[in-house]
Order: C-alpha cells, then structure tokens, then sequence
C-alpha cells in the first residue's frame, strides 16, 4: 500500500487537536526502550510485559527491579560527548499497598572513552498510582549524569530493596537544554518514541466517533528542529483492503469518507520521514452504534417500564432484572465511553491490574452486543417467547437479591454444544478484588472464553463481593441457572475463582460442599481449619511462587490438612508465576480436573438461596 504524503511546516502550524514541536537546532538526544536491555534477572515468569500505552506498546516489566539486588543494565551510544548530561526515565509505578515506598534503586553509569570513572547514584522512583496501561499512569524522572563521553555506554539498575517494582517505558539521555514533560508525552494514547523524536495519537483513547470526529488527530516532534515534516500514511480496516486516502495540509489526517466509515476496528500505519519514525496501531470507530443508542435506549427503557407493571407475567419477571441491566450499562458506558473514565479506587484499579484485568477497545464490541442482546429480548417478549430463546454464546444478563432486592449483573457462557447436547457441566467463576461481572470475559481478549466454548462448558460469571452481601447470593444464581438452561447438569458443577475469588470458591464450597463436584482455588485458598468439609469435594490449587499478593504458605498449609484428613487435593506451585492468571494454562488444566469428577447422582441439586446454610 503505497503512503499518501503530507508535506507540513512546522511554523505556524498548530492545531487544536496536535502539536508539531521544533526548534532551530535541536539538542542531540538517545532514546532506549525499556525493554531493549541487556541484561535482567534469571529465573523470572517474564521481563518484557505489553502495555499499549507505551513507547512501542512494550515495557521493562516491573519484576525485574521488584527484589533487593536485581540487576537490569541497558546500552546506549552517544553520537557526541555531552558535558552536562542527564537521564530521564519514563516509568509507571503503583503503591498498591500502605506499606510501599517510593522504589529505592541505584543508579550507575560509566562516563565512557577510557575515562575508567563511573557516576553512581541513588534515586526513587514515586507512587504514579499505575502499572502503565494508560499513559497518565507515567512519569518522567530526571537525573544528572554530568559529562559523558561519546561513543558506548552502560546503563545499570540495582534494585536496594525489595518492593521495588517498576514499568520502565525507556529513559533519555540527552544535554540540559532538552526538554519534555510528562504532560507532552501522555497526551498520546499510542506513541513511538526513537533518538529522532516521537509520533503520537493525540487523543485519550484509541476509539473515535465517525459521525462527528473530523479525523485522526497526530502528535509529531523532532529532536532535531527540522522545518518541515513528510509523513506517510494508510489506514485499513483489520483483515481487509485498504480504503481509499485522502490527503491535505494538516496534521488533522482526514480519511476518504471518513463519515461513511462503518464501526469496528481498523489499522492506521503511520510512517514519517523527520522524525525517522514508523508506528502501527489499531483504532475503533464507533460513531454508528451511539449515534443509535439514544433513540434505541428510549425504546428499551419504555419497554421496561412496561414490563415492571406485568408482576404477573413469569416471563417478564425473568427478563426484567436482565434488561434493567443491560439499560443502566448502557447508559453508564455512553457518558464515559472515549477513555476519559477513570476508577477512583487505585487499590481496587492496581488490583485489577495485578490479576491481568486490562482495558480494551472491545468495550464498543460489548456494548453493541448488549443493545443486540436487549432488543432480540424485547421481541422475543413481544412475540410471545421466552426472552432468551434463540440466544447463545456470551450473555449480559442479572437477577434480583432474594436477600436485600439489588440488581445484581452476571454473564452466562452458552457453549455451542448446548443446543445439541443433554447435559452440560456447569462451572461459576468468581473474579477477584478488582474485577466485575466483565472481568473473565476481558482476559487476554476473550480467550477465557474460546476455551469454555470448545471445551462445551456452560459458565456463570457474576458481580460478586464476600462482604456487606447477604450470604445465599451466589447460591440463588446456581438455583436461578440450573432453571434457566435445563441441559445444565447439577452432577457436574463445579467452582473457580482467582485472589478474592479463590477465597470465595473455598469459603462457597465449604458451607455447601453437597453441591460441588470439584473446585479449583487460584491464588487464595482459606481458613485449614475448614479444609474438612472438602471430604467429598476435590480440590485443585494453583498458585505463583512469586505471588507478592496471596502469600503461598496459606495454600500449602490447606493442602497439607486436605492430605493430612485423606482428602484429594492437587496443590501445583509454579514458582515463576506471581499473582496473574495464566488464562490457556490454567483453564485448561483445571477444566481437565474438573472432568475427572462428578458428583454422586443421589445428592440433590442447588439448595433454595432463602436457607443458605449457615457460616
């Protein structure tokens, strides 16, 4: 695909939406990224994590520095000696905990050209109150070097403490005079970043709104102070042919029929010629679904509000809670979508984060799936059917508390097999502290999924908190599915939860042990004392060596009374893993567990959530 150039002055030209920085004679500056480094640690899960937010969507991950005397050195070669040198870090930091302090680390680096001297220092790297996935999450850090050689140089970390994790995005060296602040780089939702300078997306997020966005608003600096700019580019939709382009003097890049876009996603290949630099990212166009939404919003919610004057109506009576729901998520989801949304709670986002839970642009996708989801309910109600009849795969769906009347949200997995099979097992998936009802859905782009779906399980996915909630909730969503979809099989029920959710499996599974075949408990287990009532209730346990959330010791203490009492447990400690959950690995596993076992025929199915058994 051949690029459209754009021939663009740097001098008066600067639009609302972009900034095009240049000055006469531009300080020589060496950019390197984070994760291009030379040396790290042995022995880790992993040193390079992918944050889209940052230079090149790559990081130095924060592990690598997060123990007391890890090494991580990087190389760089400066074209010129610098008299007055200094580094700058672009790093992401989040003190998840009370106890956390800014990240102590030594910093060295060798003057160069024989000088046989090396300046050494102690720096800190503060809380940003983020690991790196959106780019306020960063920050600059500026150290003085004072003068550095030309030619190369070696750059090395020593972690002096422990908890000392940091995403390192790359670091400057470059002469006093360079600067740049952290508000001119984070401005970029997508950014690459060379020694020459940087090309950005210049906007909060990767979605845009064809119905009335003017077009792609780009963010360009050389470091070099040229005059001019000569930028190619092309966009695409995923998996297609490329459209056709359009081209004028602005860095406001307006695409051929940019307003008869269709939504979805799309590739935008951005290479220009000053600075020398190539970046390629996805965007998603969503301005023809809210464009809709209102009028299609107005209409549900009229519906519904027909609906809660049916009290006699079984049929609406089920559906109802699910479209209250799918209402309220929409309406939440219109005023924040565009990334500018972010959670208060940075204990609960960090959280989030620890255990893999990412943002992704399949928000748009969701949500035109729930509008979907609400008005094939809507007609199916209309004609006389079951609301849900004819629908499968990922469902937004909720039910009313028996306990206190909350709307409470959940998604329900309908493999493909249920159409055709007699029974399927059914397995409840419990998130963790900073996760939702959306939270296994969202893992590594759905793939949670795909492998429930291959694998033919159906799976209940809800809201859930172990506190301040009345205690039968989880029990009356079992009891509510295996009416809803039949074909599920109460022989076959199983339980699974990460962190917060590992302590509800076993706290769940505990108090109603009668109805579980098997559960699997990943990252937080419970109370040994408990461990008896699993006497007919396998267990499997996974759990990171390096886990700095859940201590591991508490699972081996459960699996110690478990074997201790004769009971069957299965405790797999891998001791490169730390708090994340490893979605193909780990599933499939535990799913190869659950097949294993079933429950005894004669014990009966999921106990009325209005007498849930006693803590």
């Amino acid at each position: 695909m051949a690029g459209v150039k754009l021939m663009m002055p740097s001098v008066g030209l600067i639009p609302v939406f972009v900034g095009w920085a240049a000055c006469a004679a531009g300080p020589r500056v060496v950019w390197v990224e984070g994760e291009n480094y030379k040396t790290a640690p042995q022995g880790l899960e992993r040193t390079v994590g992918d944050k889209a937010s940052a230079s090149g969507g790559k990081v130095l991950y924060g592990e690598c520095l997060q123990k007391k005397g890890n090494v991580v050195t990087s190389e760089f070669q400066l074209p010129a000696d610098i008299p007055d040198a200094r580094v700058i870090f672009r790093f992401a930091r989040a003190h998840f905990r009370s106890t956390m302090r800014p990240a102590a680390i030594e910093l060295a680096v060798d003057a160069g050209a024989g000088a046989g001297t090396e300046v050494r220092k102690e720096i800190a790297f503060p809380d940003t109150k983020g690991w790196g996935y959106i780019p306020q999450d960063y920050r600059l850090l500026t150290v003085s070097l004072g003068g550095l050689k030309r030619g190369k140089h070696t750059l090395k970390l020593t972690s002096l403490a422990d908890d000392n994790d940091i995403t390192v995005d790359g670091f400057f060296v470059a002469p006093e005079e360079f600067q740049i602040t952290d508000e001119e780089l984070n401005r970029c939702c997508r950014i690459q970043i060379t020694s020459e300078g940087y090309v950005g997306l210049a906007r909060p997020t990767t979605a845009l709104r064809q119905d009335v966005e003017q077009g792609i608003s780009l963010a360009v600096r050389s470091f070099a102070g040229k005059t001019t700019r000569e930028l190619s580019w092309t966009l695409a939709p995923t998996g297609f042919a490329a459209l056709e382009k359009a081209a004028n003097e602005t860095p406001l890049l307006k695409p051929a029929r940019f307003h008869e876009m269709d939504d979805g996603p799309y590739t935008l290949a951005i290479s220009c010629k000053d600075p020398n630099v190539k970046i390629e990212f996805k965007l998603f166009l969503c301005g023809n679904l809210l464009s809709k939404l209102p009028d299609r919003l107005a209409a549900l919610r009229a519906f519904t509000a027909d609906l809660e004057q049916k009290r006699d109506d079984a049929k609406a009576a089920i559906a109802l809670p699910d479209l209250q729901h799918i209402v309220q998520y929409l309406e939440v989801n219109c005023v924040k979508f565009g990334g500018e949304a972010r959670d208060e709670n940075a204990v609960k986002r960090n959280l989030a984060v620890l255990e893999g839970l990412q943002d992704h642009d399949a928000l748009l996708a969701d949500m035109r799936r729930a509008s979907d989801q609400a008005v094939t309910m809507m007609k199916n109600l209309q004609a006389g059917k079951d609301a849900c009849e004819g629908l499968g795969g990922d469902l937004r769906r909720a039910y009313r508390s028996a306990g206190d009347g909350n709307l409470i949200p959940y998604r329900v997995l309908v493999p493909d097999a249920y159409a055709k099979a007699g029974k399927v097992p059914l397995i409840l998936m419990l998130h963790g502290g900073g996760g939702d009802e959306d939270y296994w859905v969202k893992i590594e782009g759905g793939k949670m999924l795909r492998i429930l779906n291959e694998r033919g399980y159906l799976a209940v996915m809800p809201w859930w908190r172990p506190s301040g909630r009345p205690p039968g909730d989880l029990v009356q969503l079992l009891q509510l599915t295996m009416k809803q979809y039949p074909k599920a099989d109460p022989n076959r029920l199983y339980c699974t939860g990460l962190s917060m959710g590992g302590f509800g499996t076993y706290s769940l599974v505990s108090e109603h042990p009668e109805l579980f075949a098997a559960a699997c408990c990943v990252s937080g287990t419970g109370d040994p004392a408990r461990a008896e009532k699993f006497r007919n209730v396998p267990l499997l346990i996974f759990q990171g060596g390096g886990d700095r959330v859940v201590d591991p010791s508490g699972a081996e203490r459960v699996a110690a009374r478990m074997k201790e009492l004769g009971m069957l447990v299965d405790l797999r400690i891998n001791p490169k893993y730390g708090h994340d959950y490893h979605a193909e690995e780990y599933l499939n596993q535990t799913l190869n567990f659950f097949d294993k076992h079933t429950r005894l025929p004669s014990v009966e199915g999921p106990a009325s959530a209005e007498k849930p058994s006693p803590r």
